[in-house]
């Protein structure tokens, strides 16, 4: 009786032992909440339902004003780190419902008097709160990354998004409702150009769609970038730029 007495009474110390573990690793991971992710609850109650306006169903012009707002704001910041910075690469990760201004944009800026690092600017669309930080080239993005040709930029996220619902990503979503959507502008294969590239990524499979843009003409390309088709609502009459970006 003495002995399995003893026994429940370590059994019950390791069971708070682990109680107070889990505890304090959960308390750990809930301390600091990034600034610039989307909003939680519209996402969780969204994981298979779109916003009633969402960026599939907006003008893509609708939301020029924010992001001009928040690439000057990030061009400023860099600007105080180095006064050379350069935009190097845009990536936006959109809220699972697609809803409007709840994106997460993040602009990273290159300086000639500082080769080593990157400077990232992270922008939350639904509340302006930033995140800034000095990152090593080698821990992110790598160190051939080239300046963005800012005269090929003629389209923004939305549009780019909407170009890849069009070619693909629309159908992607029905069969995969647990998706994440992150569009990235950047100068790069194929060919050295500027594209927007648009990756659809399943939470659930881990299936992937990437659509890849030309920034300037619409134009959807293949790996090659070699053109699959042309969006008839393009409005930039930039076409002789695909033989000479």
């Amino acid at each position: 009786m003495k002995r399995s007495y003893i026994i429940a009474c370590c059994f019950l110390f390791i069971l708070t032992l682990t109680g107070a573990s889990c505890s304090w690793f959960g308390a750990k991971k809930t301390v600091d909440t990034p600034t610039t992710t989307t909003d939680t609850t519209s996402q969780t109650t969204a994981t298979t339902n779109l916003a009633t306006t969402n960026l599939t169903n907006v003008a893509a012009t609708s939301v020029d004003d924010l992001i001009t707002s928040n690439y000057n704001i990030a061009k400023s910041k860099a600007q105080n780190w180095q006064s050379d910075a350069v935009l190097v690469n845009i990536t936006v990760k959109l809220a699972r419902n697609l809803a409007v201004n709840q994106a997460t944009e993040t602009y990273v800026f290159g300086s000639a008097q500082d080769g080593k690092n990157w400077f990232s600017f992270s922008i939350s669309e639904q509340s302006s709160k930033y995140i800034r930080a000095v990152i090593p080239k080698e821990d992110y993005l790598g160190t051939s990354i080239k300046p963005i040709n800012s005269s090929y930029w003629k389209m923004n996220y939305p549009k780019a998004f909407q170009l890849a619902e069009q070619n693909g990503g629309s159908t992607f979503r029905t069969n995969n409702t647990n998706s994440d959507v992150v569009t990235t502008l950047s100068q790069s294969e194929p060919k050295g150009w500027l594209w927007w590239q648009v990756e659809y990524k399943s939470a659930d499979t881990g299936n992937k769609l990437i659509v890849k843009i030309n920034s300037s003409d619409g134009t959807v390309v293949d790996e090659s970038g070699n053109p699959l088709s042309t969006s008839a609502s393009t409005t930039t009459t930039a076409t002789n730029t695909t033989t000479t970006q």
